[in-house]
């Protein structure tokens, strides 16, 4: 008799704790989705290219801003509601400067001091505003991102790699902060 209501209870048991797993998977059966974490009164956003302030504007490592605003597009299109639009229609607008952009050692070999790991750091000033409104969403200053990578190859290859994976980063963490604040 007890195994019968041992079973029962283990059924039970099992059955309501699948239930509650279902519920959480499913945002509390609320309905709720990755896509409503972003405000959903704007529809569109528009990237336009960062203003530069550091000396890899004058240098042979041009187009880090027009990267930038690729990269911030691509990313807000895929992983967010909004679609991408002009300044002239979009509902919101990300502008920033590129305010630092700067190249670290790491690390160094004891053979030789020569570089072992190096780093990328890029810092922006942004802003995301509602152009219909011209209330700011999120502003944020000095926001950093790096870039890291082991010197093996020629320079300039090398130095691209890490300003990708900067670059990258950078957007990512952009997108990120357009979340709204459950």
């Amino acid at each position: 008799m007890n195994d019968i209501k041992n079973n029962k209870f283990f059924r039970h048991t099992l059955l309501t704790l699948l239930t509650l797993c279902v519920i959480s998977l499913n945002g509390c059966g609320l309905g709720y989705t990755a896509h409503d974490i972003y405000p959903e009164q704007y529809q569109t956003v528009a990237v336009p290219i960062f203003e530069n302030r550091t000396f890899w504007n004058s240098s042979r490592y041009t187009g880090l801003e027009a990267d930038l605003a690729e990269a911030l597009a691509k990313e807000v299109e895929s992983r967010t509601p909004y679609k991408v639009a002009s300044p002239a229609t979009a509902d919101t607008i990300i502008q920033g400067t590129i305010t630092g952009f700067e190249q670290r050692v790491i690390t160094r070999k004891r053979e030789g001091n020569v570089p072992e790991q190096m780093e990328i750091i890029m810092t922006v000033n942004f802003e995301w505003k509602d152009q219909r409104t011209s209330q700011t969403i999120v502003d944020r200053k000095g926001y950093q991102a790096i870039g890291r990578y082991t010197p093996t190859r020629p320079v300039n290859e090398l130095l691209s790699i890490g300003q990708h994976q900067a670059i990258s980063r950078m957007a990512n963490q952009i997108v990120n902060t357009m979340r709204t604040n459950w």
